[in-house]
């Protein structure tokens, strides 16, 4: 009997002799679910490849376990903890690192109308080696900062007007206290160099100089603030953050730090999926509208199918198959175009503002659980809306349903 209810379901969906506002709605519900398919996977790509984006930039930048001494900054941290840090499983670098804020100005005379906050970190040389691997340099594959250079994020160059070789002023935010009182320490660098992560917000607010360099500007400050410790799963930092106790000093992991940020895309991408569901509910509805008009259409047939001995059962999965299969072939489109628009948005070229995205192109990233997951809930929704209708066909009288013909 199976093979047989398929049968007929097939018949009745794609049949020549049903009524041409059927197959118009036929035709808009299954178009509908293909549409609501089709913008859930591409709008959720765009999220996951948004997530996977960022959530690689900030590992690979930010200190998966950054490890402050709650006295204040140190001129040399403990042997004892570096060495245990450098013993846990999956640790690649330790490294004391310096960070202060810090006024940058560009130009020179009147021209010094381009300045900024900025944030500065120590270190004498970058390259494919150090805790922040993933920088391109303009010139060369590393840097070394000499007494008086400074590399600059590329965006942070641009926004403040500094070229290569050009000379910028940096202000200290803490003041040195002075015969004449509290005084601001002003020194000059040169820009040596320009990098560029791809990651907006650090390009733009970050410059490295020289740790002989941040001592003479925060002479009140001059020590290492934070160990920075990196892993090689960033995803084990809370569980070794967990494991450590190191007395007189303050341990925090690179999700603790961004958790706000992230917990702000993960509910953005739930809000995303549940408008873009409705789309499909309202497909849903069509569904229906196409079923209870089909019912009205194979009366006469359903009244012959119950006088020749089909059960109620048998008309009901008859209905419920149709149902299923305006979802199968909605939701199959649905997918296809899907997948092709998220393989094809890498060569459209939309240039978005990196200042707001920290990112210029769409990033794509088509996870098969997250299609599957949006195949199932369409799936589902279009079964549910075929169970009234195919009630009501197994509802039907054979009497009742033959008293006119």
């Amino acid at each position: 009997m199976k093979s047989l209810e398929w049968f007929i379901a097939w018949r009745y969906l794609v049949s020549r002799e049903r009524k041409a506002l059927v197959s118009l709605i036929t035709f808009i519900s299954m178009t509908g679910v293909a549409v609501g398919v089709a913008a859930l996977i591409t709008v959720i790509g765009v999220m996951d490849g948004a997530d996977e984006l960022l959530f690689g930039k900030v590992a690979e930048l930010y200190p998966h376990l950054r490890v402050v001494n709650l006295e204040g900054p140190r001129e040399e941290f403990d042997p004892e903890v570096i060495r245990k840090l450098k013993a846990l499983p999956g640790v690649t670098h330790v490294q004391p690192v310096m960070q202060k804020q810090a006024f940058i100005i560009a130009g020179q005379g009147r021209d010094q109308n381009r300045q900024s906050f900025v944030q500065l970190l120590g270190m004498d040389r970058l390259d494919q080696n150090t805790i922040y691997s993933i920088m391109t340099y303009e010139h060369g594959d590393s840097v070394t900062l000499g007494e008086d250079e400074i590399l600059l994020g590329l965006p942070l160059a641009v926004n403040i007007g500094a070229m290569i070789n050009d000379r910028v002023t940096l202000v200290s935010t803490a003041p040195v206290r002075t015969a004449i009182g509290p005084q601001m320490r002003f020194l000059k660098f040169t820009m040596k160099d320009g990098f560029r992560t791809d990651f907006y917000e650090f390009d733009a607010n970050t410059a490295f100089i020289s740790t002989e360099m941040m001592r003479k500007l925060f002479p009140t400050e001059p020590g290492y603030d934070y160990l920075h410790v990196k892993l090689k799963d960033p995803f084990q930092a809370d569980r070794l953050a967990a494991r450590l106790h190191l007395p007189g000093y303050r341990i925090s992991t690179w999700s603790q730090e961004n958790g706000a940020f992230f917990s702000a895309l993960k509910l953005e991408k739930l809000a995303l999926f549940v408008i873009l569901l409705l789309i499909i509910f309202v497909a849903a509805l069509n569904i229906i509208g196409t079923l209870i008009l089909m019912v009205n259409d194979k009366t006469r047939e359903i009244g012959i199918l119950k006088a020749i001995g089909a059960s109620r059962r048998t008309i009901w999965k008859i209905f419920l198959l149709d149902g299923v299969m305006i979802g199968i072939l909605g939701t199959g489109a649905g997918v296809a175009v899907g997948l092709l628009l998220c393989f094809s948005i890498p060569y459209i070229p939309l240039d978005l503002p990196a200042s707001v995205y920290n990112f210029s192109r769409l990033p794509v990233e088509v996870q098969p659980v997250t299609v599957l997951l949006i195949v199932c809930s369409s799936m589902v929704i279009c079964t549910l809306a075929a169970l009234f209708p195919a009630i009501q066909a197994a509802r039907l009288h054979p009497v009742e349903a033959l008293r006119y013909e």
